[in-house]
């Protein structure tokens, strides 16, 4: 099935929601020092102030950020990238780009193993 696998781009591009990107505002108030329990408490109110208003997040307005918590400041909206989003998670399993091909490259290994002993058809 790995051997055969085709992604495709557009179509799982598509399918992002920026509500996946609230764990980034999260951490984004933690590193300015912030509880994380409060900081999760202001990111789940701002996602609803977006839901309500039919925005996404990075179209929420910085006020409205702000009525959520006064620690969001214009800067918010750089942790709004899906792209920075994973390449962001750069340890061991993380989703960067570095760490899955490690990670592809421990699969192909372990296939090739399993393939050499007898255990794979």
């Amino acid at each position: 099935m790995v051997r055969t696998l085709e992604v495709n781009r557009n179509r799982s591009e598509g399918g992002l929601r920026e509500e996946a990107l609230a764990t980034e505002l999260a951490d984004y108030l933690v590193e300015k020092g912030i509880p994380f329990r409060t900081a999760h408490r202001a990111v789940g109110k701002a996602v609803r102030q977006a839901l309500e208003l039919g925005v996404g997040l990075r179209s929420l307005p910085l006020e409205e950020y702000r009525a959520a918590h006064p620690a969001f400041g214009e800067d918010v909206y750089r942790v709004l990238d899906f792209r920075q989003a994973v390449e962001r998670r750069d340890s061991p399993g993380g989703t960067a780009a570095a760490r899955v091909r490690e990670q592809i490259e421990k699969a192909k290994e372990l296939l090739r193993k399993e393939e050499e002993d007898g255990e794979v058809s």
